[in-house]
């Protein structure tokens, strides 16, 4: 008597189904620009009044209360250019240069 092969054979009911390969959303290399991701986490300072304070910085430095605003290789989407954007107070006048 012959040995049989004990090997499951490639027959559609032992093969598993393909999965769909999603394209990545964002390919824009390590940045801060929309769809890139971020090369290092960024922190903001907030205000009593929930406004953001000073510039994103790569570390809490100082007392009051910060938030991350993004993590090292996280995508940059418009929520964190939001955060990672000078506060109001502090964009350049007009004339500054």
């Amino acid at each position: 008597m012959a040995a049989r092969n004990t090997k499951p054979d490639d027959t559609p009911e032992t093969q598993q189904p393909q999965q769909a390969v999603r394209p990545q959303q964002y390919s824009g290399g390590e940045g801060w620009e929309l769809g890139q991701v971020a090369p290092e986490d960024r922190y903001r300072q907030i205000a009593d009044d929930g406004s953001f304070m000073g510039e994103a910085a790569p570390k809490v430095s100082g007392g009051g209360r910060w938030v991350q605003v993004v993590t090292k290789g996280s995508p940059i989407t418009p929520d964190v250019q939001r955060g990672l954007a000078p506060a109001d107070d502090e964009q350049p006048a007009e004339g500054d240069a």
